[in-house]
């Protein structure tokens, strides 16, 4: 994976001032980075573009007529088996989570995400490709305040094999489980004895 900055290249420092966690945020510059997307194997280019005020992140199709965009927004979202899929009409981005996970944990509130196929390119499976992308082209804060949710009341989720719990403020604490459940199979060779084992889920 191959990542490139608009401009000098800056270095990400914390910002003292307290305002930091309530000011709305975006990047400093653009950035692009090149790979391969995971269930395509296609070529994939990315680029990280600044967004005003309340712009939220966006995801641009630059590879289809009239580029059209998808806001990143919980109903939008269309799977999460595996990978988390956003999707309006016909229009879809794959495997979404590690973009938006580096957005956020980086404090980025306002971005476009320009893309040239369906899915971001993989990189090392994880957000950590995207939380240099950012670091090397820098957070600008904004003049205008974030919109919060605050959890009033403990919070339980549970889905399958997943559980999620959240308390309240006074009472912070966030319990997260996930499990699998996984059975193998062997497969016998021409002789009759095992020589592999077939992954199956239940």
């Amino acid at each position: 994976m191959q990542a490139s900055c608009a401009g000098n290249a800056g270095v990400l420092t914390p910002i003292p001032s307290f305002m930091a966690f309530f000011n709305q945020q975006t990047l400093a510059k653009s950035a692009s980075l090149t790979g391969t997307s995971l269930h395509t194997g296609a070529q994939v280019s990315l680029r990280l573009r600044p967004a005003p005020v309340d712009h939220g992140i966006k995801f641009k199709r630059m590879d289809l007529p009239d580029e059209p965009t998808i806001d990143a927004k919980i109903e939008h979202v269309k799977f999460v088996e595996r990978a988390t899929t956003i999707a309006e009409g016909n229009v879809k981005v794959y495997t979404v989570e590690h973009v938006l996970s580096a957005l956020y944990g980086m404090g980025v509130d306002n971005a476009l995400v320009e893309m040239d196929s369906n899915e971001p390119p993989i990189g090392d499976g994880s957000a950590y490709p995207y939380v240099e992308l950012i670091n090397k082209c820098g957070i600008e804060r904004q003049s205008a305040l974030r919109r919060t949710l605050e959890v009033l009341e403990p919070l339980h989720i549970e889905n399958h094999v997943r559980d999620l719990r959240k308390r309240n403020r006074s009472g912070s604490h966030v319990r997260f489980l996930r499990g699998f459940e996984t059975a193998y199979r062997q497969r016998p060779d021409s002789r009759g004895k095992p020589r592999e084992c077939d992954r199956c889920a239940r």
